[in-house]
């Protein structure tokens, strides 16, 4: 019986959670409507076409072009590639805090029900649904806060990993390091 739950607990919750998440980004979804975004996915094509411009400040900031790249790699470019890094970051997130709560022994009904607040959160599907670069700085947040809760009994790698991802997410949103000292 232990086995059953911990799949449960560990798989099919989350999977869950996830599978929400997603539908009602894509049901939502709404497309080209920001201002920045005829700027990225040009910032996109050409890192994918010719590589990026290391003058550029908006080509340095690769965490907002590099998960488009691999999505262009592997699918082609089209509409769906681009946001496809967006919806998965987005729905993640949800995942996350499932997670976060479950590794703090919250009680996993109490977490489902988190994640599931989480994943319907109308802010939280409305950055999903648009290509916000905000929502990738928040990801990296996310999973530098994840990783830190993750490897609390590894300090080292703890330490390594929210390091990582935070300075990951400088490169997203330059300003954010007027974050850091609140994160501090």
């Amino acid at each position: 019986a232990g086995t059953t739950f911990n799949i449960i607990q560990l798989i099919v919750l989350p999977f869950i959670i996830f599978l929400c998440a997603y539908f009602l980004r894509r049901y939502f979804f709404c497309g080209f409507i920001l201002g920045d975004d005829p700027m990225e996915y040009g910032l996109c094509l050409h890192v994918f076409k010719y590589k990026p411009m290391l003058t550029d400040q908006l080509h340095l900031r690769f965490m907002i072009w590099l998960f488009n790249l691999i999505a262009f790699k592997m699918l082609g470019v089209s509409e769906f590639s681009f946001f496809l890094p967006t919806w998965l970051m987005s729905v993640s997130l949800s995942v996350m805090g499932y997670y976060v709560l479950v590794f703090r022994k919250y009680d996993t009904r109490h977490a489902f029900l988190a994640g599931l607040a989480i994943a319907s959160a109308p802010f939280e599907i409305l950055i999903g649904t648009v290509r916000a670069n905000d929502l990738i700085l928040g990801w990296l947040l996310g999973i530098g806060l994840f990783l830190f809760i993750s490897f609390e009994k590894r300090p080292v790698l703890q330490g390594i990993c929210t390091a990582l991802f935070l300075w990951a997410g400088f490169y997203v949103k330059l300003w954010a390091v007027y974050l850091m000292p609140a994160l501090g």
